[in-house]
């Protein structure tokens, strides 16, 4: 039995080596617990349910789908991509939806370790590979609540309506709008919007950004 403090795993996977290997990995008295394996992302939410987990270790392709085609929400596991599928776009695409860290299934397990403790902190792992288009293209860390002020932005709201749908204070939103443009390099709500979306941080059913002028 794992300790009270022990650090809560799920895994998604459908390589059954890979779990097993990952299980027998976690269960090795390093203060981190296994408490359950799916192959499948419909069966995710259930699990979740039934069993919290502090961190999600997630294989990038399940099936036909991707793990980014479920987001967890603001109270969810901290997610960290295992995963031997790469492309840049998708670790972009990858951390700027919120994953933790993007470990490569040929790197040691013990970065792998290192990344679901720093998840479990709330603290990103970039991979060494990835440090240089993270820097070329001014990767921008938003929190989960930055996110949905910024989602509400897009979608017109103004700060009043924001507060009332987030239930927050205006003065609140007024501070996440406020580092938002800090973060975005923008100097208004269509600029914020317009770089937010040009750095795959803005879900928007048209991919392509709108002016900043608009």
């Amino acid at each position: 039995m794992g300790k009270t403090n022990d650090i809560s795993i799920g895994i998604i996977d459908d390589h059954p080596a890979a779990v097993f290997g990952l299980s027998a990995f976690f269960e090795a008295g390093r203060g981190l617990k296994v408490n359950w394996t799916v192959s499948e992302i419909a069966n995710l939410d259930v699990k979740l349910e039934e069993k919290p987990v502090d961190v999600l270790i997630a294989d990038f392709k399940i099936g036909e789908s991707r793990i980014l085609h479920w987001i967890p929400k603001e109270s969810g596991p901290k997610v960290v991509i295992y995963s031997g599928f790469y492309l840049e776009e998708n670790v972009r695409n990858a951390f700027g939806a919120g994953v933790m860290a993007w470990i490569r299934k040929s790197d040691p397990l013990a970065d792998l370790e290192r990344a679901v403790r720093n998840a479990a902190e709330g603290r990103k792992t970039i991979h060494a590979t990835d440090e240089q288009f993270f820097k070329r293209d001014r990767f921008v860390d938003i929190s989960d609540r930055e996110r949905e002020v910024l989602q509400h932005i897009y979608q017109g709201r103004s700060n009043e309506e924001i507060a009332s749908l987030l239930k927050m204070q205006v003065t609140t939103v007024k501070t996440h709008v406020s580092h938002l443009f800090n973060k975005l390099d923008a100097s208004s709500r269509n600029e914020a919007v317009h770089n937010a979306i040009a750095r795959g941080l803005l879900s928007t059913p048209d991919s392509t950004p709108p002016s900043a002028t608009s």
